[in-house]
């Protein structure tokens, strides 16, 4: 009696445990702002700018943004860590580069897919920072992360976009380990100071390519510069909101509620792109959010950043 009393309460448990972890203020910002990034990369993509012009001007407009809040709140914009600063840059801009180059091959919703691996990548990474994960965990971690692939791939195969799909995975797999890098940086810098760290990065990575495909610097028209500026703010507020949960959990524990941004791109890009619907991307983010929310949870002991 007792032992069914208990399985029908841990649905409800699992539950109240989630919005313990997860305020719904915060919750709701994250997912929506990672959706958003997914969205307006990819309106970009499909609006004819290059992955050089969308990195300098979004990373243009993401500095005005950290001046204009440096002046108004009086924070701090110089890395603490220079050699961290360093090792963010270099791996934070390679990263992001990658990961917006998929959006011209590939659509919103398969390279959100793409770049939901990183949860997965994280628990399996965890143990390089300090997490434990126990063998049969990693079993689970790596079933989360090679089913998925291997339905992009097929995905990828059949749409003729498996080098979007290659310039995805090099981003997700560089992210992730910069995601180790970013939570140390998240306990002693401001926010300013760690967002202006990717700001630069992906101007002075978007700026050698632009150099080397010789492209003008001046954007096409004003719907470009508004997405710009859009992709820019989404940026900041994003690192943001990644800073207030990285201070409280491990990394895989607050990458976990980007999963659920998937599932709102699919819908999304069905009325603003035309996309056409599919099951089988629903049905794969739904095993991960299942899969990685027993792993993320099982994972809890904090992860010590190399710095």
């Amino acid at each position: 009696m007792n032992s069914d009393i208990a399985k029908a309460t841990l649905p409800v448990a699992a539950v109240r445990r989630f919005f313990d972890l997860y305020p719904v203020g915060l919750l709701t910002g994250y997912v929506l702002l990672h959706a958003s990034n997914s969205l307006v990369l990819k309106a970009l993509s499909n609006h004819g700018l290059t992955t050089g012009e969308i990195l300098v001007h979004r990373g243009i407009f993401c500095l005005f943004l950290l001046l204009s809040l440096c002046a108004l709140w009086g924070q701090s914009l110089k890395p603490k860590n220079r050699p961290l600063a360093l090792k963010r840059l270099a791996l934070g801009g390679a990263a992001l580069a990658f990961t917006t180059a998929s959006y011209s091959e590939l659509s919103a919703s398969a390279a959100s897919l793409v770049n939901r691996l990183d949860v997965a990548f994280c628990v399996l990474m965890g143990p390089l920072f300090g997490a434990t994960l126990p063998s049969g965990k990693r079993r689970w971690a790596l079933f989360a992360c090679f089913v998925p692939l291997g339905g992009l791939v097929i995905w990828s195969a059949f749409e003729g976009t498996l080098l979007g799909l290659s310039f995805g995975l090099v981003g997700v797999t560089l992210l992730s380990l910069s995601y180790f890098l970013l939570k140390s940086a998240t306990q002693n810098e401001t926010i300013l100071a760690v967002v202006l760290v990717p700001s630069v990065a992906i101007v002075l990575f978007g700026s050698t390519q632009m150099y080397l495909q010789q492209s003008p610097f001046r954007l096409h028209d004003a719907t470009a510069y508004l997405l710009c500026a859009a992709a820019g703010a989404i940026m900041f507020w994003t690192y943001d909101f990644t800073a207030r949960l990285y201070r409280r959990m491990t990394v895989s524990q607050a990458e976990y509620p980007t999963l659920f941004s998937a599932l709102l791109v699919l819908p999304a890009e069905v009325l603003l792109f035309s996309q056409q619907s599919s099951l089988p991307y629903i049905a794969l983010v739904c095993l991960q959010i299942a899969t990685l929310w027993i792993l993320t949870q099982a994972n809890e002991k904090k992860e010590v950043s190399s710095s």
